[in-house]
Formats: C-alpha cells, sequence, structure tokens
C-alpha cells in the first residue's frame, strides 16, 4: 500500500487531497484498506474510508480519496494507510501533515462619549473576538493608549486574555482620568499583539 498527499500544510477548511495505490506481488487474497486521519500521537480524527476488494497477483488499484480540514485545531497529524486481511495487517504506512493556525482577532473599541471636562473619567470599552476557527490563542495582549495630536502618550494599559477559544468574544474596560490635561484632541489607540506582533489595531 502507496500513500500520497498533495502537500504538507493545510488550512482551515481546505481539502486533503490522498492517493492510495494497492499492488499485489504474492497470491490472489481478499483484503481490506483502512485510511484513517490521525493526530500525531495515532489518536483516530476520523475512518476515512474502507476499501474492501479481491487483490490478484500482479494487480495495481489507485484510489483518489478527499479529507476536508475543516475547524479541526491546528496542529500536526498524519494519514495512517492499513492493508489488512483474515490473519491481520499485511502493510502500513503514515503520512504526516500540519494544519495551520488561523489567527483572526475581531477588534472594537468605543468611548462612553466623545467630549468630557478636566477631572472627568473615560471610559473606554474594547471588545476582542478570536475569528479564527481552529486555533486556541496562548496568550493576546491588548495595548491601549491615549495620545495627542502630536502623537505624545497620555495614558497606557495592557490587558491580556490566556487561551482565548475560537469564536469566543471577551469584553475589557480601561479609565482614564482627564486630570488638569490641556483641552484639545485626543485618541484612543487599542493595539492587540500576540506572540509580540500586531495583529489588529482600533483608534477612536
Amino acid at each position: 500500500i502507496i500513500t500520497a498527499i498533495d502537500s504538507v500544510a493545510y488550512g482551515r477548511n481546505e481539502d486533503v487531497n490522498i492517493d492510495i495505490t494497492l499492488l499485489n506481488s504474492g497470491t490472489s487474497q481478499d483484503v481490506a484498506a483502512e485510511i484513517w486521519i490521525e493526530d500525531i500521537d495515532g489518536y483516530a480524527v476520523k475512518l476515512l474510508d474502507t476499501i474492501r476488494l479481491s487483490l490478484s497477483y500482479g494487480i495495481k488499484k489507485d484510489y483518489s480519496l478527499v479529507w476536508n480540514t475543516g475547524l479541526n485545531y491546528a496542529g500536526s497529524y498524519r494519514v495512517h494507510s492499513i492493508l489488512k486481511n483474515n490473519s491481520g495487517i499485511l502493510a502500513e504506512n503514515v503520512v504526516p501533515f500540519t494544519l495551520r493556525p488561523d489567527i483572526s482577532v475581531a477588534l472594537t473599541a468605543a468611548t462612553d462619549k466623545t467630549d468630557y471636562e478636566q477631572n472627568e473619567n473615560v471610559d473606554i470599552s474594547i471588545s476582542v473576538k478570536n475569528s479564527g476557527g481552529n486555533y486556541v490563542i496562548p496568550g493576546l495582549s491588548a495595548k491601549v493608549k491615549i495620545v495627542d495630536v502630536n502623537g505624545s502618550e497620555y495614558f497606557t494599559d495592557t490587558k491580556f486574555i490566556i487561551n482565548f477559544l475560537p469564536g469566543v468574544t471577551t469584553s475589557m474596560s480601561s479609565f482614564w482620568n482627564t486630570g488638569a490635561n490641556a483641552p484639545g484632541a485626543y485618541t484612543v489607540v487599542v493595539e492587540i499583539y500576540i506572540y509580540g506582533q500586531l495583529i489588529s489595531s482600533k483608534t477612536t
């Protein structure tokens, strides 16, 4: 039994195209070929197909199968092909592949109003959604800052989200007191970082 796939890495909702070749260089026999999708440790994800046939001497049979990655979590997987007869396993092979993490974050930010007096609290509301379909983000930081028209910072705050599940939305708040700062235009800037890399930003 020979197994081949069309790539070594796939994204979410992407087809893994699998080619299976069965060859018989011995006596004719009835066989079954099980094609499994497994995680890298060998735990079953899906039995993709069981091919049953009588394989004569010198016969070569080719099969094409497709497995869609769907929303299975990112990580290492493998195609495990097993050729059996009534006596047990005749041959098997394993072809590894990777599901790439779908890292996508939706961010909104808003203040409770647009005009403030001195010594008044600015309430900053932040909403962050893990829009990726297959990846638990281990750690995410949201950096909040307030700047004036020259880019000078008057306030900074950092929020953290740990083990951020796909599809989950988290809301956070930051507060800044205007104090005795000079009247003028100020901007709230929210930046989302994962592994130290800027993923998304919003200004309000």
